[in-house]
């Protein structure tokens, strides 16, 4: 049986609307980490019971589902896998500053940028490119309904960068009045398609129409090879309270936290090996096979 702390953790992982995809997978190599001291290590299939609950709870946020089955495979292959298991730690977490730096390259000059809610993977980058002098002005749309853009709003303008609050229906329209937008992931489909925070698609419209470039920023471990733009599921729907809290009789809210946007709308994808215009998930699927291999 699963020991009762790493299944409390797990369920804490499951349960957490708050960080960023990044952050949980690390939490989740975390959770394994602590698993590794137990004796008798747990079977694998319960170990795999695991790994379906954690993939279930937030599916569209696919390096919890990636991260998990690394770390129950390096579980089940005995061996010195509380090293491995802090090796991946170590792998993820550095692929996100690599990602932060190789993006340097798509700002210009005291840049003007619009983004939207709050990336653990976008936020490094951000800051990098404050301190040298690349990013000159913010634009951010809240995120509705937890409103995470306002978190990275708070933590750019202390930076000392001007920094621009705006409702998420605002966001498309400040497109022509911006150098660049700057998304996230949660998710990079085998096609390239790119699913992320709800609001990420109407802008990437706007980019189009208004021929400016819309830089997705990723780690490798966020590729979903299950899925193409066109199997791709849907985002699951969340709490509609979150919306509503007290809907009239009658009416109900639909609430997503993600949409899709399609490779036909993304200029570029910023990943642990540099910048792909083009066959950006053939390149992701190559470094998550390292990541693979360096951490079995």
């Amino acid at each position: 049986m699963l020991p009762a702390r790493f299944r409390s953790r797990i369920h804490r992982i499951a349960a957490d609307r708050k960080s960023g995809a990044i952050e949980l997978a690390l939490a989740v190599v975390e959770a394994f980490e602590g698993l590794s001291n137990s004796r008798p290590l747990p079977e694998k299939k319960e170990m795999m019971a695991a790994v379906k609950f954690l993939s279930n709870s937030q599916p569209s946020m696919v390096p919890i589902r990636n991260s998990a089955e690394m770390c129950a495979r390096i579980l089940a292959g005995g061996g010195e896998s509380a090293f491995r298991l802090r090796l991946l730690w170590t792998l993820v977490e550095s692929s996100r500053e690599r990602v932060a730096m190789n993006s340097q390259a798509i700002f210009g000059k005291n840049a003007a940028v619009l983004t939207l809610s709050r990336s653990s993977t976008v936020l490094p980058a951000l800051q990098v490119a404050a301190r040298s002098g690349m990013l000159g002005k913010l634009f951010i749309m809240e995120s509705r309904p937890r409103l995470e853009g306002r978190t990275t709003a708070k933590m750019v303008a202390e930076m000392g960068v001007e920094c621009t609050l705006v409702a998420d229906a605002m966001g498309p329209s400040l497109v022509e009045d911006v150098d660049l937008a700057v998304v996230g992931a949660d998710a990079i489909l085998k096609d390239g398609g790119v699913v992320n925070k709800v609001g990420t698609y109407p802008l990437a419209l706007a980019c189009t129409d208004n021929g400016k470039p819309l830089c997705v920023l990723a780690e490798s471990i966020k590729l979903d090879r299950r899925f193409s733009s066109t199997t791709w599921p849907g985002s699951e729907e969340r709490d509609e309270f979150e919306l509503l809290p007290r809907p009239p009789r009658g009416l109900r809210a639909l609430n997503r936290y993600f949409d899709l946007t399609p490779p036909a709308n993304v200029s570029c994808v910023v990943h642990e090996d540099g910048i792909s215009r083009q066959g950006w998930a053939k390149t992701m699927g190559k470094i998550l096979d390292r990541l693979m291999d360096e951490s079995a």
